[in-house]
């Protein structure tokens, strides 16, 4: 039986706002083709494949959720489902603003890209940022994901100056876009501070938890995605939902740990101490609390012989400081709340608890790395390859990467002509992945992964 909507709301703005980005897009790539700043050319082919990918990505959403407007049905993600931050009733305004809003944020990196990289003394600073990064994942390109179906070469690295640190992990192109802060640039000259760079490991680690791929679990010739493999280990043991949303920057503080040392695990520590007041026990539902973060570092390097018990006495003190206990003892007593998506409320847990768990999900991510030489370092001299993709590329793109990740999907060749009854057959959790793309649009229940 059709089940009527109250007051649909008419999503043709969000066709005229999609059309605005797609003039947009166009124009910008124009302009990158015929500038002359370093790597404009690879800029260009990664704008081209945003926009096929977001231009099929879109569509495919707007008409199945039209579609079924006309029809006087339910599209399968707005039929409510059991009331967890996991599977909420998606609205037809969240969905399609998620998806522009992820282009939108994309378009800025790109913009950042071509602005910074025309200016001199900035271009020399990215080139040499480039290089570190690519130093990381140079030795370790044949255990990447392969996109054999976009590119001739290997993946490749491209970074860029913003406030903070971070990485954008896209679909439509094998690049790790890693974002810079701004004091990597020196007052003089244009030799790039190293002690600032000491994060690329860290993003680069997120990179290799989406693209990574480890030997499979059942000892055959096949390779699982890290995501998949350490998803499938955490629900055998029995971990919350709530390390499960840690877990990614747990990889990551692992992954640079194994890299740069001691060194990025000071940087960690400040990076801490930049918390203010309940911050610094908060869980903001993506990073493990503040207080018990840089413990990730110190169970890291002593598993490699580096640890310095100093360091970790000197943490101790900072966590008296802030009225935290900092021994075993107090903090079994010490209660702390988590965000729990099972009952969408907060888990009243203590503080050792919290890190007990923590410790053996660094044990386990540890394992994973080591067993499959994941982190490793080139040369220092290193040559950061171009983006090489196939010729016309762009034209199978989204099309070749849902079948690569959704076989079996029954979709219409032309997005545009899925009707109501296509749109229904496919289920809620099927479409709520297909739209996260895997790891490109974080607004989204649970952030990116799982």
């Amino acid at each position: 039986m059709a089940v009527e909507h109250d007051q649909s709301p008419d999503l043709k703005i969000w066709q005229s706002r999609w059309d605005s980005l797609n003039v947009l897009m166009g124009k910008l790539a124009s302009h990158y083709n015929y500038s002359s700043f370093s790597r404009h050319a690879e800029l260009d082919r990664i704008m081209a494949c945003l926009q096929a990918f977001a231009q099929a990505h879109f569509t495919l959403c707007y008409t199945g959720l039209t579609s079924c407007q006309s029809a006087g049905i339910q599209h399968p993600l707005e039929v409510p489902q059991p009331e967890t931050k996991q599977s909420p009733k998606l609205f037809p305004e969240g969905v399609l603003g998620a998806i522009l809003d992820q282009v939108g944020y994309d378009m800025e990196v790109f913009q950042r890209i071509a602005d910074q990289r025309g200016h001199d003394t900035l271009r020399q600073v990215l080139d040499q940022a480039d290089k570190i990064a690519w130093k990381y994942l140079e030795p370790i390109k044949d255990k990447l994901e392969t996109d054999a179906w976009i590119r001739d070469g290997p993946a490749t690295v491209m970074t860029y100056f913003q406030k903070s640190p971070s990485i954008r992990v896209i679909p439509y192109a094998p690049v790790a876009l890693i974002g810079m802060p701004f004091t990597c640039v020196p007052a003089t000259g244009s030799t790039i501070v190293e002690e600032e760079c000491l994060t690329i490991p860290h993003e680069v680690g997120h990179y290799v938890f989406w693209r990574g791929q480890v030997t499979s679990s059942n000892g055959e010739a096949q390779k699982d995605l890290i995501t998949h493999a350490l998803a499938e280990r955490l629900s055998l043991d029995g971990y919350p939902m709530w390390i499960f949303k840690w877990a990614e920057e747990i990889f990551a503080d692992v992954y640079g740990c194994l890299l740069a040392g001691r060194d990025i695990t000071q940087s960690c520590e400040e990076i801490q101490c930049a918390r203010i007041g309940k911050q610094f026990i908060e869980d903001d539902g993506e990073h493990p609390i503040p207080a018990l973060r840089p413990y990730v570092y110190y169970q890291t390097l002593g598993k490699m012989h580096k640890l310095d018990p100093a360091q970790e006495e000197n943490w101790k003190v900072k966590l008296k400081e802030r009225g935290i206990p900092s021994e075993d003892a107090q903090q079994r007593k010490f209660e702390v709340r988590l965000s729990d998506d099972e009952t969408n409320d907060e888990t009243k847990t203590y503080l050792f608890d919290v890190k007990q768990k923590m410790s053996g999900v660094v044990d386990i991510v540890y394992g994973l790395i080591q067993s499959n030489s994941l982190a490793q370092s080139a040369e220092e001299d290193v040559s950061v390859p171009s983006l090489n993709l196939k010729q016309g590329a762009e034209k199978t793109l989204w099309h070749t990467w849902l079948d690569k990740h959704f076989p079996g999907l029954s979709i219409p060749d032309d997005p545009a002509r899925m009707t109501a009854g296509e749109a229904k057959r496919i289920d809620y959790d099927t479409w709520k992945s297909v739209l996260k793309a895997r790891q490109w649009t974080t607004k989204w229940p649970n952030g990116r992964w799982k």
